[in-house]
């Protein structure tokens, strides 16, 4: 039902919704925002990283890999009917990663669709970079889990290529590229709590294997 109205919407000439829709995407610096029907079909995308009428479920070479990570906060958003923030995902013909907001689309109560804004890192690395409490030496360490590892997401202070290179071992058999670039393992298994849910602090041994005290979710 979305899509056949998005259709008519495009079909009659009345791009007011849509344009709405770029609009908002361009306020908030993004240039990738997608309509998806209840079949995970694209029915209306900003750019070409996820084109019109390709599928999120079937992927194939329109979309690339990508379609994997999206493909599963399309099953998430529509079975729980909440707005999330998802993983950085690498799309087709564009340089920096990319994650989506995703949004269910409901119509009477019944989810029909889903709405996905996608941001690169930058918003997210501007937050960080405010260490004005943490002294001369904290830092705050984002990242996303990728197999029994902490993919860093945001520069470090002490390491500041660390973004999307560096993997911080949560066991002493984690180590191994990063899916996006080659890196070194981290000194120390450190990432274990943050990783798997866990929220807590004390002291604990750092991606460059000094002592810190820390706090980590």
């Amino acid at each position: 039902r979305l899509h056949e109205a998005l259709s008519e919407l495009r079909i009659g000439g009345a791009t007011t919704n849509l344009d709405f829709l770029r609009r908002v995407a361009e306020s908030v610096g993004s240039a990738h925002l997608l309509l998806v029907d209840s079949s995970g079909r694209v029915a209306y995308s900003l750019d070409e990283s996820f084109p019109a009428g390709s599928s999120l479920l079937t992927g194939g070479p329109a979309v690339g890999a990508a379609a994997d990570g999206l493909s599963a906060a399309f099953h998430q958003c529509l079975a729980s009917r909440e707005t999330r923030l998802g993983r950085f995902l690498q799309l087709r013909g564009v340089a920096h990663p990319v994650a989506f907001v995703t949004s269910p689309v409901t119509d009477r109560g019944t989810a029909v669709g889903m709405l996905a804004l996608g941001f690169g890192p930058q918003p997210l690395w501007d937050i960080l970079a405010d260490m004005g409490d943490l002294g001369a030496s904290g830092e705050i360490v984002a990242g996303e889990r990728q197999g029994e590892s902490l993919l860093v997401t945001a520069p470090l202070r002490h390491e500041r290529d660390a973004a999307f290179r560096l993997l911080i071992p949560s066991g002493p058999a984690a180590s191994g590229p990063a899916a996006f670039g080659t890196t070194r393992p981290a000194a120390a298994p450190t990432a274990g709590p943050g990783t798997t849910g866990e929220e807590g602090y004390g002291p604990a041994i750092d991606y460059r294997g000094r002592p810190v005290v820390a706090a980590w979710r």
